[in-house]
């Protein structure tokens, strides 16, 4: 509780930064760079080195099993659980290139779904929504379809029980932007809604559907 009233909020932040000019800020950024803490991931927000999903996957679980390296949680470590994947959060949010944003939000998310307690799906649901606009806006920002063909096999390979309403919200935003994974990205979304009994959801999916068939036929 000290540290959430001493803290400010990330409105007086973004207030403040937007009243100094540009090499103030690089001085500002430069300086906390100089902490040994800040760099590691003022630097990742800065990544560009387009590793491919597995690779970025198996980081991020790496720095979930060096942390936590039990995979069955309890009451005892859940806040520092929560405070770790608020961390991981925030380095995600301020990446700067979409597809390292997109690739670190989605195996952010697979790095807590390897843990296993009930507290932590509703913690999964609000980590979902909270990366919902930056994974979102990652997959529209991707210059080509090869990475969001490279997303669907992820997604083929995983639960999004979840994570539903962000896993919606990615297909919606693949749906808009493919153009050469169309026929992929159709076939997954047939399969996906067979076993889909949510009426919304299905709804949803078969809009989707009819929208692809429309930009096929156009």
């Amino acid at each position: 509780m000290r540290e959430k009233v001493a803290a400010p909020s990330n409105r007086n932040v973004r207030q403040q930064l937007q009243k100094l000019k540009k090499q103030q800020l690089i001085d500002l950024l430069v300086g906390l760079a100089n902490d040994p803490e800040l760099y590691p991931r003022i630097a990742r927000s800065f990544d560009t080195s387009h590793k491919s999903f597995a690779q970025v996957i198996k980081e991020m679980r790496r720095r979930f099993s060096d942390k936590f390296p039990m995979l069955e949680l309890d009451y005892t470590s859940l806040s520092s659980f929560q405070s770790f994947v608020d961390a991981r959060v925030s380095d995600v949010l301020i990446v700067q290139d979409a597809e390292m944003r997109l690739k670190q939000g989605i195996a952010l998310i697979l790095g807590m779904s390897d843990y296993d307690f009930e507290e932590l799906s509703e913690m999964s649901l609000e980590t979902a929504n909270e990366l919902d606009p930056a994974i979102c806006s990652a997959i529209d920002a991707l210059p080509n379809d090869s990475v969001r063909l490279e997303l669907l096999d992820v997604l083929k390979s995983i639960d999004t029980w979840n994570w539903a309403d962000l896993h919606l919200e990615i297909l919606k935003s693949l749906t808009f932007e493919m153009k050469d994974g169309l026929d992929v990205l159709s076939t997954y979304i047939e399969t996906y809604l067979e076993t889909e009994t949510d009426d919304y959801e299905v709804e949803e999916l078969e809009v989707l559907l009819r929208m692809i068939e429309k930009k096929r036929d156009s």
